[in-house]
């Protein structure tokens, strides 16, 4: 959600993202906003989505934003981090705790940043397996694709050798196969930057996980249909269920938007033709040109806090930001 300048959701500017024909979901990490009593918030440093272990209650009314949000077209995804859920597959109790969840009134549960050496098939720690089970169990229960799950390419390793094969999905495939039958989206944290900060001190290339890092050259075309490619050799028409995620940062070392002129060009600003310069518009234009990327059925954006004020500088501000997405996501109303 595209939060105001005190850190809550803009009511006003939310809504405009709600295209009418398109399927939109906000993920929520606030337990502030929907979550229960006795549902805390973080329990360290980092893990914004952790939660607590304690089970949603099973007879506690939802909060009034539930049904405000749902009566205004929207679905609404908890997100609960990788180490949450891991720590419920190894307990045995995710189905039970998920369940839960989503009878509390969530749409979807959304697991943040799957992957490793973990998650790989035959892994000792099996939760790529476990997570199969979860699925499988969950569609018995009645709940079938309602989990979402983002895969970190970095720690997953997807960039692993990248000249040839097809990276670490081939080695991922049982969850991917049960994934395309259960769940409701697998999103990749492709997340293109436009490159003005990668390569400064503030901003190394191991944090601009870009083409350049990938198959040489930058290029935002090749950038997601290098993964889309890649997806569908592993596990055939899983694009059909797979969102790439575009980032939409302008602070800390998420600048995904680095290049106010050129981020919501031609919308808001200009910006020459450059292979190196992956504005909005462009990233938009590359999943679509993309003969696998093309197969998948929308987009996911990526912004938690980072969006919170106006940049410094910029040509455009939040409301431009909100308008932009409604006119490049209407492209998917009837297709």
């Amino acid at each position: 959600m595209i939060q105001d300048a005190a850190g809550t959701p803009d009511d006003s500017l939310n809504q405009r993202l709600l295209v009418p024909g398109l399927d939109v979901t906000f993920g929520v990490s606030n337990p502030a906003l929907f979550d229960p009593p006795g549902w805390t918030g973080p329990v360290s440093p980092g893990a914004w989505t952790t939660g607590t272990n304690a089970n949603y209650p099973t007879c506690a009314d939802p909060p009034p934003a539930f049904a405000t949000w749902h009566a205004r077209g929207a679905r609404l995804a908890r997100l609960l981090s990788n180490d949450q859920l891991q720590a419920w597959l190894t307990d045995g109790s995710a189905a039970d705790r998920i369940e839960r969840i989503l009878r509390f009134g969530w749409d979807y549960a959304a697991v943040d940043e799957i992957g490793g050496l973990a998650w790989r098939d035959g892994a000792a720690e099996g939760y790529g397996a476990r997570a199969a089970t979860l699925l499988d169990e969950l569609a018995r229960r009645g709940f079938d694709r309602r989990m979402i799950f983002w895969l970190n390419p970095g720690s997953s390793e997807v960039w692993l050798d990248p000249a040839v094969g097809n990276g670490v999905f081939p080695l991922m495939r049982g969850f991917l196969t049960a994934c395309l039958a259960h769940c409701r989206r697998f999103l990749i944290e492709a997340y293109p930057q436009n490159a003005t900060l990668c390569g400064t001190a503030g901003t190394p290339w191991t944090r601009c996980l870009t083409t350049r890092t990938v198959v040489g050259a930058e290029d935002t075309e090749r950038y997601l249909e290098w993964t889309a490619t890649r997806l569908g050799n592993a596990v055939p028409t899983i694009n059909n269920y797979v969102l790439s995620g575009l980032g939409l940062g302008t602070e800390r070392v998420t600048n995904y938007l680095d290049m106010p002129s050129c981020d919501l060009a031609p919308y808001r600003g200009s910006c020459p033709p450059s292979p190196t310069r992956g504005g909005l518009a462009q990233q938009f234009a590359a999943l679509h040109a993309g003969a696998h990327a093309n197969n998948q059925r929308g987009v996911a954006f990526y912004g938690i806090t980072h969006v919170r004020t106006d940049t410094p500088g910029a040509v455009w501000t939040r409301a431009d930001l909100a308008e932009h997405l409604r006119t490049l996501t209407s492209w998917w109303v009837g297709r």
